[in-house]
């Protein structure tokens, strides 16, 4: 009987094309194009009800829930020995396995570079069940599993559970869903989900099983829903012992430049920053870079420290569109390289409201870092910058930031 008649035949060899892919494929990177959705209900009835009740709102399409916010960033993952590691788009290095440390807030989920196919067919933690037309559920208890969630400073291990679609006349996974249904107590979370697409990418010399799109929801104990989306893109093969170019080109060996002998810039010094380069509001991503120069020279006691006209550079950090408690934008700076004697050398800054209005140069009227109850930025070091959506949405040469050395 062919493989594609016969279900329990068809899963067998394609778990083993499914981990055959993963162990072979070589160390790559892809870019990560992420929406962030939040969603809040809009009623008080729903803190009254259980988590197996919210979920079955899911389903109702007069679910009394409000797009609140929508957050767009891009960032490179690169995957070593099995490892998701991740850094900002156009970053020099990876340098980070949290992703909480890069993003912040907000919903963020890992795992979809293979750690769900070792773990669901790599070994015997799974049971399967035929649904026909080459989809299968399967189930993953507790004790077997290694799915984790952060609850107050420490990992908690949840069982899960899913279905997947195999192509037939391949073998090759085509879509996964991840399920947790019971969330550790402590988590506010009532459900967890995962949905990922997949196809044969090319890396290298090879055609190697990747995700091509992932969406994680997460539906928490309020009644509110957060959604990410995430679009894979420009993947490729990179050595060890090659410095990564991230913003296109691909893997070239570092240029090694004789070390810079640091200046010492004083605390506590105002520095005013002016774009060089332009911002749309509706089009940037957080993760985009940023170069700007200084508007006035950096004086302590008098005395210049720092020209005007010196170059800046930093990154978008937090790129929003939110509608509660009203409809603005939201755009987060962080400036932490300046370029002096001909390196660029890092500075630590930290953000200072222009209490005195709108500057005369500028085109827009940055509002507080706070509105309604919550703040919208509490990552030292990044500026926080609100706008009316009725205003230009194009940052220019003219718009000037404040900040003080730290």
């Amino acid at each position: 009987m062919p493989a594609q008649d016969d279900p329990t035949l068809l899963l067998s060899r394609a778990r083993e094309l499914f981990v055959d892919s993963i162990e072979k494929r070589p160390n790559y990177t892809c870019l990560q194009t992420v929406a962030r959705q939040r969603y809040l209900q809009t009623g008080s009835s729903t803190y009254r009800l259980s988590c197996a009740d919210l979920a079955d709102r899911s389903a109702d399409l007069k679910s009394p829930l409000r797009l609140a916010s929508i957050g767009r960033l891009r960032l490179n993952v690169a995957i070593s020995a099995g490892r998701e590691i991740f850094s900002w788009r156009g970053a020099q290095k990876f340098d980070a396995n949290d992703l909480d440390r890069i993003i912040g807030d907000g919903t963020v989920g890992t795992g979809d570079f293979g750690s769900f196919i070792t773990s669901i067919f790599g070994n015997d933690s799974a049971t399967f069940r035929s649904l026909g037309n080459s989809k299968y559920s399967y189930n993953v208890s507790r004790e077997l599993s290694h799915y984790t969630m952060r609850v107050a400073r420490r990992l908690v291990t949840m069982g899960y559970e899913g279905t997947f679609r195999i192509d037939d006349s391949t073998g090759d996974l085509e879509s996964l869903t991840v399920s947790v249904n019971d969330p550790p107590e402590g988590s506010g979370v009532c459900q967890v989900t995962t949905a990922i697409e997949f196809g044969r990418v090319p890396i290298g010399d090879g055609r190697f099983l990747l995700p091509r799109s992932s969406t994680l929801r997460m539906l928490d104990r309020a009644g509110d829903e957060s959604v990410k989306r995430i679009q894979y893109s420009a993947c490729r093969e990179f050595s060890a012992e090659s410095a990564l170019r991230l913003d296109g080109g691909g893997p070239e060996l570092a240029t090694i430049l004789p070390a810079a002998a640091p200046r010492e810039i004083p605390k506590g010094l105002p520095v005013v920053v002016r774009l060089r380069g332009p911002i749309d509001l509706r089009t940037s991503f957080a993760g985009d870079p940023v170069d700007g120069v200084l508007e006035k020279p950096v004086r302590d006691r008098g005395a210049e420290v720092v020209s005007t006209g010196t170059p800046v550079r930093g990154r978008v950090m937090r790129m929003e569109e939110r509608w509660v408690p009203s409809h603005f934008l939201v755009l987060g700076l962080k400036l932490d390289e300046i370029q002096l004697d001909g390196h660029w050398i890092p500075i630590s800054l930290e953000w200072k409201p222009n209490t005195t209005g709108q500057d005369s140069k500028g085109q827009f009227r940055p509002r507080g870092p706070q509105i309604g109850p919550y703040p919208i930025e509490r990552r030292r070091g990044i500026g926080p910058f609100l706008f009316s959506n009725r205003q230009q949405t194009v940052l220019g040469s003219k718009f000037q930031s404040h900040w003080k050395t730290d």
